[in-house]
């Protein structure tokens, strides 16, 4: 097997890895991820370079074609994962942004908070 082939295959599983800590979208899971997707980034750079400088076999274009149709389906769902994750966070953060006031959104009196506006480009977890 090409070492394209086994590129094209190792960004492939760093996605497919991504997405599964993606499933539970926690802290750290998230930090987890952010690994496993500079992998996959560092894996697919080295595959553009190594196909700029040189020809594949038609049987190892065939292969690789089908690796990165997996790749970009795994891009795919890894990106509706990490936007799920995303809201789920921004739910989050919303119940724990009462702080002294209490939880759920409900103050110290137990009547409901007004819901605070967060950015939704952005959202800082600290912990």
């Amino acid at each position: 097997m090409s070492k394209e082939i086994e590129t094209a295959k190792l960004a492939r599983r760093s996605l497919e890895i991504l997405s599964e800590r993606l499933q539970r979208p926690t802290v750290q899971s998230l930090d987890a991820s952010a690994q496993d997707l500079k992998l996959a980034i560092q894996c697919l750079h080295t595959l553009e370079g190594s196909l700029k400088s040189g020809s594949l076999a038609p049987w190892q274009s065939a292969a690789l074609a089908a690796e990165m149709s997996a790749i970009r389906r795994s891009i795919a769902g890894a990106q509706a994962l990490l936007a799920a994750a995303g809201k789920f966070l921004e739910g989050w953060a919303r119940l724990m942004a009462r702080g002294e006031e209490g939880g759920g959104n409900y103050t110290s009196r137990g009547e409901a908070g007004l819901i605070p506006v967060l950015d939704r480009g952005r959202l800082v977890v600290h912990g």
